[in-house]
């Protein structure tokens, strides 16, 4: 469903400041959470960027977005295999005049819909509750980061909570991939007679995870000013020779 245009763009990065709490209803915060389904261990991490602020850049090449994870990422997964970890990034809005749905990663490059209404619903109402599951636990680093597990019951892996389809309710999407995978990032919210959740759109760009960075980049293919060069110089010999054979 990507349409990636062959254009040369420049990267921006951009950055986001987390606020003092996890928001997610209205217009939610991205979250970014990865864990362990051997140790049963997870790190969440507030971005700070809002839903409706990247979905309005979806369409925009030069747009990125970079983030170091908080040295409790390292504490949290101190025991675990770097291959066993998973990992994934989610934003939703439970606000009918602001973009009502939920953006999501996915390796899967065409998404079935959740299916009705009442189960998009369902996965924004999700997003909420593993907000205030959250709440619940001491966060490192000012109310950025926050370490689960399945004591403090704040267990990103929970299938009850999180998971890699929002505690079951987002059907058969698997939202996760491993460290060094990149993932495609979409909006599904809700259809033109809002009956049903249908897939709105993908961005541009894709997430990418290597165990220190986040980022968020553009899939576009950039041409060098010289191909652009070498074309137009192509197309107007073209021209020239046609002009030719017609005189």
């Amino acid at each position: 469903m990507k349409f990636k245009t062959l254009l040369a763009v420049a990267t921006v990065a951009v950055s986001g400041a987390a606020n003092a709490v996890l928001e997610n209803g209205n217009d939610g915060e991205l979250v970014f959470s990865a864990w362990d389904p051997v140790n049963q261990v997870s790190y969440t991490q507030d971005l700070g960027v809002r839903h409706n602020a990247i979905l309005g850049e979806y369409a925009n090449a030069s747009y990125s977005l970079s983030f170091n994870v908080d040295p409790l990422y390292n504490t949290v997964f101190t025991s675990s295999n770097v291959n066993d970890i998973i990992w994934n990034v989610s934003s939703a809005s439970t606000d009918f005049f602001g973009n009502y749905g939920v953006q999501f990663t996915t390796l899967d490059p065409a998404p079935a819909a959740f299916g009705n209404f009442q189960n998009l619903a369902n996965v924004a109402a999700q997003h909420v509750q593993y907000s205030q599951a959250l709440q619940g636990v001491n966060p490192a680093a000012g109310d950025i980061a926050y370490e689960g597990n399945t004591t403090n019951g704040a267990y990103a892996g929970s299938p009850s909570l999180w998971n890699t389809n929002w505690a079951g309710q987002g059907g058969v999407l698997n939202n996760t991939a491993s460290i060094g995978d990149s993932m495609n990032w979409f909006f599904m919210g809700l259809s033109a007679d809002f009956s049903t959740a249908a897939l709105r759109d993908e961005a541009l760009a894709d997430w990418t995870f290597d165990g220190t960075n986040l980022n968020f980049a553009s899939t576009v293919v950039p041409v060098p000013a010289a191909a652009w060069l070498l074309a137009s110089g192509l197309i107007g010999l073209s021209t020239i020779t046609r002009r030719r054979k017609t005189a």
